[in-house]
């Protein structure tokens, strides 16, 4: 019964987690950029010393 319960839960946190990445799926915004570069980057500008494709 204990496994039963155990597996339930861990069905439900995984299709938590398929939801909430298909509800944010647009909205990714990196963790390593800096302020200043993520800011560039938003306003469409090529950081420094970065050349253009």
């Amino acid at each position: 019964m204990i496994r039963r319960i155990v597996g339930w839960i861990l069905a439900l946190a995984t299709l938590a987690i398929i939801v909430f990445a298909v509800m944010n799926r647009g909205n990714y915004r990196s963790m390593l950029a800096s302020g200043s570069t993520a800011e560039q980057m938003t306003a469409g500008e090529q950081p420094v010393g970065q050349p253009e494709p």
